[in-house]
């Protein structure tokens, strides 16, 4: 069956036939957290994760056109506000965002981006699963791929919810690595007292030296985090378990991104980011969050 995609008179129209596709292709979901939690403002850049999550989004989306033969961009929030801005997949086959009408296709992405307010509750469980259900159900794709921007906080899905990392071991990581298997890439914008540093884990070493290991004292793994730094001590004891929370989510989330071969990145509210950003994911040619 073929559909035609097209999200509104500035989008392309492109054709994709779902259930066989003509030939060997990649199929790409980008998903962006437009969540409440996202209105906290950074240190860094004196804007809300919101605004400074979008930029990374937008080159998530840039590599996705430049990349895939067929991207798919999305936003969610809480429960059925999961929402497709191109309004399916829609057809990316040789189109550069740099020029002529990859680059129409991405300035119109780039405008509704750009619009999207961050409010509601995070659903994060439900918008990756069915991400990723609807990649799976792909006949014929040669590679299937999804590159979230998030700052985590998983509150309210219905489907795929559940506790922490529970949500993410449960119904994520299954998908992941069930065949036909999808590469997974993140980036988790958090707060300086919860998870900071820039750093991708992308190696079975790595990843073994972040299990097993306190995520709140080891400064081996992450830059600039310390119990002295962040005066942990300090912190109540309701704070403290929100923090272990948090730390448990994102290391669930990087462990899922290494065992699907892609990447990971975490960029703390404190710092900025003008170089090195990119994880060094196992297929660095994605680059851009993917």
């Amino acid at each position: 069956m073929s559909v035609k995609l097209i999200a509104s008179s500035a989008f392309l129209v492109g054709v994709t036939s779902l259930a066989n596709p003509s030939f060997a292709d990649t199929y790409a979901t980008a998903l962006f957290d437009k969540t409440g939690s996202m209105n906290i403002t950074r240190a860094a850049s004196n804007e809300t994760r919101c605004e400074y999550g979008k930029k990374l989004f937008l080159q998530t989306v840039s590599t996705g056109i430049l990349r895939a033969d067929f991207l798919n961009v999305k936003t969610f929030a809480g429960p059925g506000q999961l929402d497709s801005i191109t309004m399916g997949f829609s057809d990316v086959r040789g189109l550069n965002p740099y020029a002529g009408p990859g680059l129409a296709l991405f300035e119109s992405i780039s405008a509704e981006i750009n619009a999207v307010s961050c409010s509601g509750a995070t659903s994060l469980g439900d918008a990756l699963c069915e991400s990723m259900d609807e990649l799976k159900a792909i006949a014929g794709a040669t590679q299937r791929r999804v590159g979230l921007v998030t700052d985590a906080s998983e509150n309210s899905s219905t489907q795929c919810g559940g506790g922490v990392p529970d949500y993410i071991n449960n119904h994520i990581v299954p998908r992941l690595t069930t065949p036909p298997p999808i590469i997974f890439n993140v980036t988790i914008l958090q707060a300086a007292n919860g998870n900071v540093g820039l750093r991708a884990l992308t190696t079975s070493q790595e990843l073994s030296a972040l299990q097993g290991e306190d995520a709140l004292q080891d400064s081996s793994i992450w830059q600039d985090r310390s119990l002295e730094k962040y005066e942990w001590p300090t912190l109540s004891r309701s704070m403290e378990k929100t923090a272990v929370s948090a730390t448990t989510e994102v290391q669930a989330l990087i462990n899922a991104a290494v065992l699907s071969g892609g990447g990971a990145k975490v960029i703390g509210d404190s710092q900025v980011c003008t170089e090195g950003c990119d994880p060094e994911s196992q297929d660095p040619s994605w680059g851009g969050g993917w």
